[in-house]
């Protein structure tokens, strides 16, 4: 598999050459590298890449130095060469690879100022005296500890903890993203076999991994990896490959057998313009990754290298891989030669934290005499739980390879398998006769051992197979998901056999060419034969994050749709809905004003489907419970129904109804028994697959029952193809929405859990911050922290919930958590030793989870419950042969047999995000990263009654605040189809992207008129021709920016630079670099003579006559005559959105005033859409009136220019339009104007405080409304044209076209 993460610049690389590249044991500071290499007999990293051969000829050995200048300054690899061959004396700034690495300056510059100002305090207490090494020392340590408290709002864990944010802060190296470190891991059956072989064997199997990596490298540089040019990385260029460390390893820090590598791909990229330059150069620039197409290519990237490395193995080594997993874990394909029981006999965990516990108790004990208390004893499970996961010891590779082979007799030779490949070879050539088979079969004997490679499977049905896989999980699916899908099919169906790289492009092609495959986005038109790319794609496209869908999926959703816009008998009158609300308010317990509309609606609405929204704590089951006591009054049966057992069995004990899971509900057609009235209720909608929301709704409708659905979008959703819920939802003509929190104890926290659910990204967390819910740190601490903020909830009696956002750090806080209790005294030895399914002990008294269902295994009484995944349990006994006897919650025992415990039994302490959604208790803790998306912070956060606290892992170099925004921006991506075809059709009239479009064009028309311009002056002897090599320099772009606004001033420009380089080649020293000459010129210009370029400009009044002649006649010699307004100028676009100079000037060529001209129309387009939705649907352009003397079109276009530049500086629906700017900017001043001749219209009127607020509200309902109705329209519209477009790819001509997977029998539900 392959992972990825950031390398930060600065010293970011440290932590390969002094960690990874040193075989992942921390190597002494000052030991260098290459001597480690020789001390060891560790493998030295090595370059790769086509970037760093082609520009530097740089290969072989990687050196402390070079990984210095090129990761650490962006500085050329081969920099030190340079340095020697001029003994020292080079302009650091020529080595830089284009612009050095940009800083984080509200982290660095603060602590930079606060120990600049300390310093100045020191000297003005002690005479002016400078503070020695030591009070230097203090004075950094002093502020970076209250900043680290500041930022991460708790104290440092550790002294270590401190040090290490210290030296990020006081680092003078930039903080910025220094590239990419790619981990290359074969599977763990790989390693196994390595750890055992003999040399020939390893050398074989490292060669296999190497020419995977080298596959999977050469794929992203040809595919994958890029650059972004334009404003807002608008436009895609192509780069010259990557520069590339690779470094190699061989086991894992728990000291296990894993072969990996990490190669670290530098985040410079060379753009290459076509052309070279004077010395024979290629000419270029040096650019940044499109990391975002890097990330989305990673699952695609691991696929490809897994099936190069198997297709390497069974070519050379004839070894067969199989699948392995399933079920709760997750699939793998493995070496079908080496058993799991091998593979989980080098699976071992890292040293345990209970045996470091013992020691430290040991060595407390023998220092104070006595044995620790409770408290101190928690502190000391808290230091062994740091200690145990700090890096590992040193062992030299040949004694791990010893303790290895000690470990187990089994052993793998490259010979055996040699003889064994040959032997079935031999038998593939020699297969039995029609006759020696009969024979075979009346004698009942088996035949030989037949080939163990699987008989090959058409590409057709691997299409098929394809997508059916993606249909299960995905509504939609890219380029990438694809590719990545079509590598794990080929991969099962071929044993691991001839599935590489070239394998999964075809089938990825065929199953996107097929005529079945449908296109949800709109490609863009190529405005100029310089804009689109080798494959005739538009630059300003990206093909890789297009969407696609397939029929089954559209028809999947229309008959959702179908089905539920039918109508039957309401379940429940209205005389009975008001009795049930009568005896709820006289029991004491009335139900909100929300509550009750959606129990009305859900009752006696005659729709076959309705849906509810409700935010978390919002009394959704309080209402859930009124419905099913008016269904149960009225005569009929209320089925509940929800996405896992637990949840289930939470909902029919809630609701006191029959409830089991939907998948359950579908196999067992318990569908059967309904009959017309009944209520179908499916709570957490949201988290149910589409396919089964399409069964149960389909199901229930035919025996004449309504379904309620019950969920919320913003929160989890599905695992498998999910959007159908709330597509129901945008699209039914009477939604319910609850709008009232009740869980929190805070009303404040009501609030901000609402903002953290659907408000601006940039409020999301303010309230968490500010109320102290919200700390920062290394993971090692930061689980620390947490575990002991959940262990004092729980000791103060608080029912509290520790979950994480991964596997991973569930497995830890179980560590922790079970170590603290054992020391404790809360858990006892057990008899016997049994563990869990990740390998921890289970003690008598441990929390354990079931993670499958087990509908055999009944207990309670009457026996009316079973074990269910999500299940906790008490452990009271364990037993010689593995199984559990447990308690559960009502007290009941239960036993689980050893099978089912070794698989499907884990601590229970810690939980992840999913798991936890629908429960409420007093406290809840979630441990987060940057990784999450919002709707999983928001269910994490909202768990708790009393409090929520996140506890964030970040990088030392990261602010908290920046992974907060980062997960507030990051929305989940598995939408319906039909929605996600309608976000399609608004995204390709977004002005945003229309507008960077344009100015991308016109920056190249620029370059290309401003040349010319140049040319043209230095022809007529107006300006030196040196100012015209300006043209060449890198800074040619600051000189049109600065041309440009002096053309936009109405500033004679020929005249102004002929005045500015008359002195240019009779200066005592000619400026290295024209364009820097000009710019200066011109910024000293506008300085000196500022009523030039602004006649508006204010001076002094000077009674000189004669000065204030010269002014005039300059004024008259550098200002163009005033032209007069054309007709309908006022309705143009402004300058701000389009600058129209390029598209009127005749030395644009025609081709490019061409593409000027289309994109204008279309980026006018844009505007105006936008102006329209604004003034239905935006709160800020509610009660705007269109001026006298503008027309509908240009109102239209005016109000869409100020929701553009709204939308590209992030102004909040809820800022009024006068607070649109914050910031005084000089290209804005169009913009302004624009809004300024809004609002004096609205400025005139005068409304009383009261009737303003009233007519606000009034007007913001009915925006809600709208907007509400637009999505709706967008969502209908959508659904029309994808039911056409899936209707028409089913009825091409077969035999035109290769069979298509939409012709295969899809199944309706899990149980055909």
């Amino acid at each position: 598999m392959m992972t990825i993460h950031r390398v930060s610049a600065g010293d970011g690389y440290e932590y390969y050459t002094r960690e990874v590249a040193s075989d992942d044991e921390r190597r002494e500071r000052k030991q260098e590298l290459g001597d480690y290499y020789l001390k060891s007999g560790a493998p030295a990293g090595v370059w790769m890449g086509e970037e760093i051969t082609r520009h530097f000829h740089v290969t072989g050995e990687v050196t402390e130095q070079q990984m210095r200048d090129l990761f650490g300054q962006g500085k050329r690899p081969d920099a030190q060469v340079i340095r020697d061959a001029k003994d020292g004396v080079v302009d650091e700034r020529n080595l830089l690879l284009g612009n050095p690495y940009a800083v984080y300056p509200a982290f660095h510059q603060e602590f930079t100022d606060a120990v600049r100002k300390a310093v100045d305090d020191f000297r003005d207490d002690n005479n002016e005296s400078e503070p020695g090494r030591r009070q230097m020392a203090q004075i950094r340590r002093r502020i970076a500890h209250d900043m680290f408290v500041a930022d991460r709002h708790r104290e440092p864990a550790s002294s270590d903890e401190l040090t290490r944010f210290l030296t990020t802060q006081a680092s003078t190296s930039p903080q910025a993203v220094a590239g990419f470190d790619l981990s290359f891991s074969v599977p763990k059956s790989v390693s196994v076999m390595w750890a055992l072989g003999d040399r020939d064997l390893q050398a074989r199997i490292e060669q296999a991994h190497t020419r995977a990596i080298e596959e999977t490298l050469n794929w992203l540089q040809a595919d994958v990896i890029g650059s972004r040019a334009g404003r807002n990385g608008v436009r895609r260029v192509s780069v010259d490959g990557v520069m590339a460390a690779r470094f190699r390893h061989y086991d894992s820090r728990a000291g296990d057998p894993q072969l990996h590598d990490h190669m670290l791909v530098s985040n410079k990229v060379f753009v290459p313009f076509g052309f070279k330059n004077d010395d024979g150069t290629p000419a270029g620039v040096w650019r940044t990754i499109d990391s975002k197409a890097l990330y989305k290519a990673v699952v695609a990237s691991s696929t490809r290298y897994d099936n190069a490395l198997m297709s390497h193995l069974t070519a050379d080594l004839g070894v067969t891989f199989q699948q392995r997993g399933g079920g709760d874990s997750a699939t793998k394909m493995e070496i079908a030669s080496v058993p799991e029981a091998l593979i989980e006999q080098f699976s071992t965990r890292r040293t345990s934290i209970k045996e470091r516990l013992n020691e430290l108790i040991e060595q407390y004990t023998r220092t104070h005499g006595s044995r620790p208390g409770r408290v101190a004893t928690m502190h000391l499970a808290q230091q062994a739980t740091l200690e145990t996961r700090r890096p590992k010891r040193s062992v030299p590779l040949p004694d791990r390879i010893r303790q290895w082979r000690d470990a187990t007799p089994v052993r793998y030779t490259a010979a055996s398998l040699d003889a064994a490949k040959e032997a079935q070879v031999a038998q593939a050539r020699h297969e039995p006769t029609a006759r020696q088979r009969l024979a075979q079969l009346l004698r009942r004997q088996p035949p030989t051992d037949a080939p163990s490679q699987p008989k090959p499977v058409d590409d057709a049905v691997l299409a098929q197979r394809v997508v059916a896989a993606l249909e299960e999980r995905r509504s939609t699916w890219t380029l990438r998901h694809v590719q990545a899908e079509s590598a794990r099919q080929l991969a099962a169906a071929n044993a691991g056999a001839n599935c590489d790289g070239d394998r999964i492009t075809l089938l990825a092609t065929r199953v996107l060419t097929d005529p079945d495959s449908i296109l949800l986005s709109k490609p863009e038109p190529i405005l100029h034969k310089a804009r689109a790319d080798k494959d005739g794609i538009s630059v300003y496209d990206h093909p890789d994050m297009w969407r696609y869908t397939s029929p089954g999926v559209i028809k999947r959703e229309t008959q959702l749709l179908d089905t539920a816009e039918k109508e039957l008998i309401a379940p429940v009158t209205e005389a009975v809905v008001e009795r049930v609300l009568a005896d709820a308010a006289n029991r004491g317990t009335p139900l909100g004003a929300d509550q009750v509309r959606m129990v009305r609606a859900l009752a006696t609405s005659p729709r076959a489907v309705v849906t509810a929204v409700g935010p978390a704590g919002a009394g959704k089951t309080t209402a859930m419970r009124a419905l099913a006591q008016a269904v149960t009054r009225q005569g009929a049966t209320l089925i509940g129904l929800a996405p896992s057992a637990v949840a289930a069995r939470a909902l029919g004990e809630a609701l006191e109804v029959e409830a089991m899971t939907v998948q359950r509900w579908l196999t067992k057609e318990a569908w059967a028994d309904l009959k017309p009235g009944d209520v179908v209720l499916v709570d957490e909608a949201a988290m149910v697959g589409n396919t089964s929301l399409a069964a149960v709704t389909e199901r229930a409708v035919d025996a004449g029952a309504t379904v309620r659905m019950i969920g919320d979008p913003a929160q989890l959703g599905a695992v498998d193809a999910s959007g159908g819920f709330e597509l129901l939802h945008r699209t039914s003509p009477d939604p319910v929405e609850l709008d009232r929190v009740w869980r929190f104890k805070d009303p404040a926290e009501a609030d901000a859990s609402l903002e953290l659910r659907s408000g601006p990204a940039g409020a999301a967390f303010t309230w968490y911050q500010d109320n102290d819910r919200v700390r920062g740190g290394a993971e090692q601490e930061i689980l620390a922290e947490a575990h002991a903020a959940w262990r004092a909830d729980h000791d103060a009696g608080l029912t509290t919930l520790i979950v994480a956002s991964s596997t991973e750090r569930v497995a830890a806080l179980n560590d922790q958590i079970s170590v603290s209790r054992a020391a404790a005294g809360e858990t006892a030895d057990a008899p016997y030793r049994v563990t869990t399914r990740d390998g921890q002990v289970i003690r008598l008294g441990d929390t354990v989870l079931a993670r499958r269902n087990d509908p055999s295994n009944k207990y309670g009484r009457r026996d009316q419950h079973f074990v269910r995944n999500g299940d906790l349990f008490t452990v009271t006994d364990v037993a010689a042969d593995g199984s559990l006897t447990v308690r559960a919650t009502d007290q009941s025992l239960v036993q689980l047999e050893a099978d089912y415990t070794a698989k499907h039994v884990q601590l229970g302490y810690a939980a992840t995000v999913h798991r936890s959604q629908g429960v409420t208790v007093d406290t809840a803790h979630a441990v987060l990263d940057a990784s999450v998306d919002r709707s999983l912070a928001y269910v994490a956060m909202t768990r708790g009654r009393q409090r929520n606290s996140a506890w964030l892992v970040v990088e030392d170099d990261q602010p908290v605040s920046a992974v907060l925004t980062a997960i507030a921006e990051r929305t989940s991506d598995n939408p319906a189809a039909i929605a996600a075809a309608a976000q399609e059709a608004r995204d390709a009239h977004d002005p945003v992207r229309m507008r960077d479009i344009y100015n991308d064009l016109a920056g190249t028309a620029d370059r290309i008129r401003w040349g010319k311009r140049l040319d043209e002056l230095t022809e007529s002897g107006s300006i030196p021709p040196q100012a015209a090599r300006a043209l060449k320099s890198a800074s040619f772009a600051e000189v049109i920016s600065r041309l440009n606004r002096l053309e936009a001033d109405g500033v004679n420009v020929n005249t102004v630079l002929a005045d500015l380089t008359h002195d240019m080649e009779r200066q005592q020293e000619r400026p290295q670099d024209p364009a820097v000459f000009l710019v200066e010129r011109i910024d000293e210009w506008r300085d000196k003579y500022p009523s030039i370029a602004d006649p508006s400009h204010e001076e002094p009044v000077d009674d000189d006559l004669a000065a204030r002649s010269l002014a005039d006649t300059q004024r008259r010699r550098w200002r163009l005559p005033e032209e007069p307004h054309a007709q309908g100028e006022n309705e143009r676009l402004s300058a701000w959105t389009a600058p129209a100079a390029a598209l009127s000037d005749p030395r644009t060529p025609e081709t490019w005033r061409q593409a000027l001209s289309t994109q204008h129309e279309r980026l006018t387009d844009a505007v105006r859409d936008a102006g329209a939705r604004a003034l239905n649907e935006a709160d800020w352009a509610q009660g705007l009136k269109r001026p006298a003397d503008m027309s509908q079109a240009g109102w239209e276009q005016a109000v869409g220019e100020i929701a553009t530049y709204r939308s590209i500086n992030r102004v909040s629906d809820r800022v009024p339009l006068e607070q649109t700017f914050t910031a005084q900017a000089s290209d804005e001043a169009p913009v302004r104007a624009v809004v300024d001749r809004l609002t004096r219209p609205a400025a005139a009127e005068s409304r009383s405080d009261r009737v303003d607020d009233a007519l606000g509200q009034a007007e913001r309902a009915l925006a809600s409304a709208r907007r509400r109705a637009a999505i709706d329209d967008a969502l209908q519209a959508a659904r029309r044209s994808l039911s056409e477009r899936a209707s028409n790819s089913q009825t091409h001509d077969p035999q035109a076209q290769p069979p298509s997977p939409a012709r295969r029998q899809t199944p309706r539900g899990p149980h055909l």
